[in-house]
């Protein structure tokens, strides 16, 4: 069963293609802005080094966002295409849940239960893309996201850290550990395939049920509201 694995929404994007549950073929891409120009590149080496066509896929595994907004439409674009063309089911799920589920997978190799943990992501103009313990994405402002770190015992992960050295300073005086690893600071293939492969078939999607999670809109939208409601 072939699978293919696709993470666009942060600076350090991949594609990787499983054969059961070992990658065959990973690919990545860290010039940020390039993802576009990247992914129909890399998808044409994964299928020359694996000797597949696009008809030998099974399934999509798709990190849907948030992140950067470009770079979550390149890997749904790509995803709900062949989705489409070719009848194949998508797992599709939020950057900050990858990012949270290597805790829990170190959680199950050591036989434990997962304790707290936060995702936080850059998403710039000093906001963060936030979850903790696995719950609905949102968008928060620099402020709120410090002043969680304030009272949070677990683990941290995501790029806000290195974005925000306010963040990083708040999660210290909590004598919290920061994302160093960079499979903590940026959604894998490898987290993604693992979760995927966990996952019941009842959250397997067509690409009709497939949308991009922006969380919050762009900068040229939000622009945009904020002339409307000038008088």
């Amino acid at each position: 069963m072939y699978q293919l694995v696709l993470t666009t929404s942060s600076p350090h994007a991949e594609l990787a293609i499983f054969k059961d549950d070992q990658d065959v073929f990973l690919a990545r891409n860290v010039l940020p802005r390039t993802h576009s120009d990247w992914i129909h590149v890399a998808l044409q080496e994964g299928l020359a080094a694996t000797g597949l066509s696009l008809n030998g896929f099974h399934s999509i595994a798709l990190d849907m966002g948030p992140g950067s907004f470009t770079g979550v439409r390149v890997g749904a674009s790509l995803a709900r295409a062949l989705g489409f063309s070719l009848g194949l089911p998508i797992f599709a799920v939020s950057s900050l849940d990858i990012l949270q589920s290597q805790f829990q997978s170190q959680a199950q190799s050591q036989s434990q239960s997962q304790g707290p943990s936060c995702a936080m992501i850059n998403a710039y103009k000093n906001k963060v893309y936030f979850s903790a313990n696995r719950q609905p994405a949102e968008a928060i402002p620099l402020e709120k996201a410090a002043s969680f770190l304030h009272s949070f015992q677990g683990k941290l992960a995501g790029d806000a850290f290195q974005a925000y050295p306010e963040l990083a300073s708040a999660a210290q005086k909590a004598n919290l550990l920061l994302p160093r690893q960079e499979a903590e600071i940026y959604p894998s293939a490898k987290l993604l395939a693992r979760l995927a492969a966990a996952a019941p078939e009842r959250t397997l999607a067509d690409w009709t049920q497939v949308q991009p999670l922006y969380v919050r809109e762009s900068e040229p939208e939000e622009k945009r509201a904020r002339s409307l409601e000038k008088p």
